[in-house]
Order: structure tokens, then sequence, then C-alpha cells
């Protein structure tokens, strides 16, 4: 009751999401901003990975309150009989709400326009196979929250967006509204993000696409 209560008292949830005009944009200013051809690769994998696989920023970055990050182990390609790569699972072992759940597995397969399978394989050759966080530095060490809260406001700025209105998390609600528009249903969106509830539905902003000109 006394969750409830708090719950009811919250501002309302002005984060905006990702749309994939959006994505795009993003993705085409990321170089301009990333001081190594390595860091250009590892944040638009990020992204596009984020936005396909209804990613938690806390899944993709590394938090002292939150230190389970998204490993390398987890994620494996899927080939084609001739070799060629079609897409990548991602096995989600350990994440928000997955106590007493069963293990969720999500697959990115390639598209045509924005393609989150290439800018893993783009990134992964760069980065390699070595066990360990899935999106790390150079250095090898995991992406921090800060860094890539930091590296996602100056994009959004480069692109004309209000930084107070998009955030990480912008592209899990991004997720959800895309997935809406494109008429999967409720069961299918759920298990998608990996929600244990119906929560899922505050985040789909559908008027948010006819704004942005959005099509699916």
């Amino acid at each position: 009751m006394l969750k409830g209560y708090k719950k009811m008292g919250m501002r309302i949830d002005s984060r905006l999401p990702i749309t994939l005009p959006i994505l795009r944009n993003l993705l085409e200013v990321t170089p301009s901003l990333c001081s190594t051809a390595y860091n250009a690769f590892l944040f638009k994998a990020m992204c596009t990975t984020a936005f396909f696989a209804f990613l938690r920023v806390g899944e993709i970055t590394y938090c002292p309150r939150s230190p389970t990050v998204l490993q390398v182990k987890q994620v494996v390609k899927l080939e084609d009989l001739s070799g060629d790569t079609v897409g990548f699972k991602i096995r989600f072992d350990d994440f928000k709400h997955s106590y007493n759940q069963p293990n969720i597995a999500i697959t990115l397969l390639r598209r045509s326009d924005i393609c989150p399978v290439q800018s893993l394989l783009d990134y992964l050759v760069h980065r390699g196979l070595a066990d360990g966080p899935l999106f790390r530095t150079f250095e090898g060490c995991a992406v921090s929250r800060k860094m890539f809260s930091e590296f996602l406001s100056s994009v959004f700025q480069s692109c004309g967006l209000d930084s107070s209105k998009y955030k990480g998390h912008s592209f899990r609600i991004g997720a959800a509204t895309f997935a809406a528009s494109c008429g999967l249903s409720d069961v299918q969106i759920r298990a998608m993000g990996r929600w244990k509830s119906d929560a899922f539905r505050k985040y789909i902003r559908l008027s948010n696409l006819c704004s942005s000109g959005f099509r699916s």
C-alpha cells in the first residue's frame, strides 16, 4: 500500500522515446563526437543494441549500485548455411525482476535500414571476443553509466534534442513504442522487454512517432 501511495505522488515521466529517425541521426553524428574510431564503433553498437534489444542502461553500463552488466559470452552469433552472420541471440540470465523467472533470450536480425547486427559485428571486430563485459572501453574496462550518459548528452545536443528529456532510458521507451507501432501484442512486448507486469504500457508514446515523422 505504501509503495502504491508513493507511486501516486510521482511526477509524470517526461522522458521521450528514441524513434528510428532520431536513432539514425544519433548514429550519423557519433563519429564526429568520438575521439577514436574504436569509441565510434562502441557507441554505435551500444545505441542500436539498446534500442532493438529493449536494454536497460544498467544492463550495458557499469554502476556500483548495479554491478551486473551484459557479458560477451551472453551474445551468440547466428549464421546461415553459407556461414554468413544473420543475427545475434542475446541471453539474459540475470536481469531486473529475474527472480523466479525463466531465462530469456532475444534475437536480433539484420535490417535493411538501421542494422543492429552489423553494428555489433563492426564493434566486435575491434573489441575481440575475450571474456568480459560486452561493451567496454579500449582499455578493457566496462563502460560506466557516467561515460555513456555524458556521451548521450553531447550527441542529443548535437542533434538539436533536449538532453533533459532524452536519456539512456529513452532507448527502452522507444523500443516499446516501436514494437507497439509494428502491431506486436502486449504479451510479446512484455517478453521482449523482460517486464514482469504491464508497466511497459506507460512507455508507449505513439503520438511522438507521428510528430517525429516516423513510419514503420
